[in-house]
């Protein structure tokens, strides 16, 4: 859920970003009108009719058209590192510690999503699943849901279990007395590791939680998981990361 994490992160430094920027945006001039010259008409014999010298003596009151709309300003560098603070501010003050290089992780481009259907009538039991997450290494984090956390000194997750039952999170306080018809464990990619390993651990970590739970494995259609459906998938993985080494070959 890292990446969803992100887009709320950006939405808020817009938002933020936005008010700064209204708030410290120049005043328009107020708007000039042109100033016209009465028109006077002249009394006969009023004229000296003479020639270019006659013409160059004339003066005349000129009116000024209306400025052309000039072009649109270029955003200024200075709020650009103003507001690449505050990201980090933010980030900071929401993980209690210094934070990690303003630039965050590329846009979800691809979702792999699995269901772990309970048997009809046994939900899976909050006991059960708290004794089967700790088995597995997944850690309770961010959006109040399960990961599978990639080692470093920017934990993201590799991929996320949440409840099947709205709104998706849970609350390990109560996992005494908590069930739930089923789990959906998702993969978002890129992931921060490579994608085929993020693959591979998702695909090992749901069948043996359905191993675990004695649950049934369903794709994104609700259908049952077959071993053809995780080798296509599979294939998708190995071309979307095959696209992302040609895109960052080409930078």
């Amino acid at each position: 859920m890292e990446s969803l994490r992100w887009i709320l992160l950006g939405v808020g430094v817009l938002v933020i970003g936005g008010v700064y920027l209204w708030s410290r945006r120049p005043a328009w001039p107020p708007r000039v009108e042109p100033r016209v010259e009465p028109d006077t008409q002249p009394e006969p014999g009023d004229f000296d009719i003479g020639g270019d010298s006659a013409l160059e003596s004339e003066t005349f009151s000129q009116v000024e058209p209306p400025p052309a709309e000039s072009e649109p300003r270029a955003w200024p560098d200075a709020i650009d590192q103003e507001l690449e603070e505050l990201s980090a501010a933010i980030k900071e003050e929401r993980q209690g510690g210094p934070a990690a290089p303003a630039h965050p992780p590329d846009a979800v481009e691809k979702i792999i999503v699995f269901y772990l259907i309970a048997p009809r009538g046994e939900p899976f039991s909050g006991n059960d699943m708290d004794r089967a997450f700790t088995e597995l290494g997944l850690e309770y984090g961010d959006m109040q849901i399960y990961h599978r956390m990639a080692p470093g000194s920017f934990r993201r997750p590799v991929f996320s279990i949440a409840n099947l039952t709205e709104p998706g999170t849970f609350d390990p306080a109560a996992l005494g007395h908590f069930t739930t018809p089923g789990l959906s464990l998702f993969l978002q990619l890129p992931a921060p590791i490579d994608s085929l390993k993020a693959f591979d651990d998702l695909d090992d970590t749901a069948h043996r939680l359905a191993d675990i739970l004695g649950g049934e494995l369903r794709d994104e259609t609700r259908s049952p998981l077959s071993r053809q459906r995780i080798d296509n998938l599979r294939e998708e993985v190995a071309e979307f990361e095959r696209r992302q080494k040609l895109k960052h070959a080409g930078r």
